[in-house]
């Protein structure tokens, strides 16, 4: 019974953020979802989305670095992967119907937070102070 209020939670808090983006944008799969198996879909989507996200900003950085600060970085963003991958099995559950969406909200999530602290690097300035001229 707590692990569907709390999934109820992440999805009525992820709605709710929804809401709170400009009103011309259209209703989010969250909004329009009538039952588990589309809760869990829209779910999945996001997670799906959160993942390229993660991926592009990932790459972006990448393309910048090179020698011990890009061995860092792969090491990082390999033990951060396996801190969200763990984390959000533990999100999960032990099944439960609510058991996928609440893992795929849980890598949305995480994988959006990751996107937006490596699009803020460098923390010193531009990143295009960092492209060498072509």
């Amino acid at each position: 019974m707590m692990r569907r209020l709390y999934g109820l939670a992440i999805v009525l808090a992820a709605a709710a953020a929804g809401h709170a983006q400009a009103a011309t944008e259209p209703p989010s799969c969250l909004d329009t979802a009538t039952s588990q198996m589309q809760l869990s879909a829209c779910a999945a989507t996001m997670a799906d989305a959160a993942d390229q996200r993660l991926n592009k900003a990932y790459g972006e950085v990448l393309r910048y670095v090179d020698g011990r600060d890009r061995s860092r970085l792969i090491a990082a963003q390999r033990a951060w992967l396996a801190f969200r991958d763990a984390d959000c099995a533990f999100w999960r559950g032990s099944g439960g119907t609510s058991g996928p969406m609440n893992h795929q909200m849980c890598i949305a999530a995480r994988s959006d937070a990751r996107a937006k602290e490596l699009d803020a690097w460098p923390p010193s300035g531009p990143r295009e102070a960092l492209v060498p001229k072509r």
